[in-house]
């Protein structure tokens, strides 16, 4: 919809579109690379601005935005604001760098209750957008009582109307809550499907046991088990799940990126390697799906991983510089190295800076140590410890890999491959952690 700059305002809109609102924008109200200084935190932050239009039926609401980034290209500020068709301001969500993430809410366009705490994520933004769209009614300029249970002592004899009204719009919300998850449901059903059709094809084309040492044979039955487990789950009882917290739809996609490696599939028969190769091109599309980037910069965000852009150790700097050396080259052909080497730095900044902040310190001498005692530690609940094992044993084959580029000939597509899963192997640890369990030492 937008420029692909925007990581909010494209990441809400997608979530919109997906259930039937419409989305679009003017092109005169986007505004893309203006200076703007931040007295809070003494930086000068880049911003960019836009006005997107929704419509959903007879009803149309403005949508103000901003969004600012710091010089390493990492989200600093942003603020999400929703105005009916007059204009009037409804409901805004806003992350500061004095505050935080928060909301404010308004009375007929008048501010009601400010800088309440907002710990959602661009998805609940969303949702909270799709609830006034619904709820939101023009003639009174009110939200109708969202997610409304009615009380039981409605006055029948005088309020049958009024409770009766209120039922229906308590049974709409709830309809739209499972219409909700039931995309979010689909959605996890569809990444798991295309995975297991393209890690179908790699393992039949292997032509038995010796083709993969037992370890890798041994960790994949455990992940697909696992992520089995999960699927089964969410036939037998629906409710409304956390898909992306859970972790496991997105730990199997790590686990089985890094197993498609470049060495890996130079030391197959010969007569099996066009079949993986297909199998690899399938998971290159299946890739290229989602945009990883903002993703992974949201969680970093979420996790309080940020520090001064002229921290030389700031994982998501090294993100940026990786990233910048993969779309702009400095030559031709894309360096190895340039690209691997700080996303290698960039994993390992970002579990060194998660260290301290584990509840309770622990001996943790290799990076597997390191990865599994942070997720005994400050794991999600629903994230199973076994899921943690499997990473840390994804990291450090991950990590040898992205070693790799000073020694190895990688092809431009490998360095592409490499870079996607790493950025997935991050995405899958990171969203697996509760901020709540860290301890609040920001690092400098």
């Amino acid at each position: 919809m937008l420029d692909s700059k925007f990581e909010v305002l494209n990441s809400i809109a997608a979530a919109l579109r997906a259930h039937g609102i419409d989305v679009s924008v003017d092109p005169d109200t986007v505004c893309i690379g203006r200076a703007q200084w931040d007295n809070y935190s003494k930086q000068l932050l880049t911003m960019l601005s836009a006005a997107p239009m929704l419509v959903e039926g007879e009803k149309s609401f403005h949508v103000f935005a901003s969004e600012q980034y710091d010089a390493s290209g990492a989200l600093a500020k942003y603020s999400v604001k929703i105005c009916d068709s007059a204009k009037r301001e409804i409901k805004a969500w806003e992350l500061d760098t004095k505050r935080g993430k928060h909301t404010h809410l308004y009375d007929l366009g008048r501010k009601e209750r400010s800088h309440a705490p907002f710990a959602g994520s661009y998805t609940d933004i969303a949702a909270e957008i799709m609830e006034v769209v619904r709820m939101y009614d023009p003639s009174s300029g009110t939200i109708r009582d969202a997610w409304f249970e009615p009380e039981s002592s409605v006055k029948i004899e005088d309020d049958r109307r009024k409770a009766l009204l209120r039922e229906i719009q308590a049974a709409r919300n709830a309809a739209d809550r499972v219409l909700y998850a039931g995309h979010k449901v689909v959605r996890a059903g569809q990444d798991a499907r295309d995975l297991a059709g393209v890690a179908e094809g790699f393992f039949r084309a292997l032509p038995d046991d010796s083709a993969l040492r037992p370890g890798i044979w041994d960790n994949q039955l455990a992940q697909w088990g696992a992520l089995h487990d999960k699927m089964r789950s969410y036939v037998v009882s629906f409710h409304l799940p956390e898909i992306v917290a859970s972790g496991t739809t997105l730990t199997t996609f790590s686990t089985t990126t890094v197993m498609f490696n470049p060495d890996l599939i130079s030391s197959l028969p010969d007569d099996v390697r066009p079949t993986v190769r297909a199998a690899v091109a399938r998971l290159h599309d299946l890739i290229d799906r989602e945009d990883w980037v903002p993703k992974t910069r949201a969680e970093f965000a979420r996790l309080g991983l940020s520090a001064s852009a002229k921290c030389d150790t700031d994982p998501l700097r090294l993100l940026a510089e990786a990233q910048d050396a993969l779309l702009q080259p400095s030559s031709p052909e894309t360096s190895p190295s340039g690209v691997l080497i700080p996303m290698r730095e960039a994993i390992e900044q970002a579990i060194t800076w998660l260290l301290p902040q584990r509840p309770r310190q622990e001996p943790a001498p290799t990076w597997r140590e390191k990865i599994r005692s942070i997720g005994r530690q400050a794991g999600r609940a629903t994230v199973l410890v076994d899921e943690f094992d499997r990473l840390a044993a994804d990291a450090t084959k991950l990590i040898d890999a992205l070693s790799g580029a000073k020694q190895r000939a990688y092809s431009r597509d490998d360095v592409h491959m490499l870079f996607k899963q790493a950025l997935i192997f991050l995405l899958a640890f990171l969203r697996a952690l509760d901020e709540k369990k860290l301890r609040s030492t920001p690092p400098t």
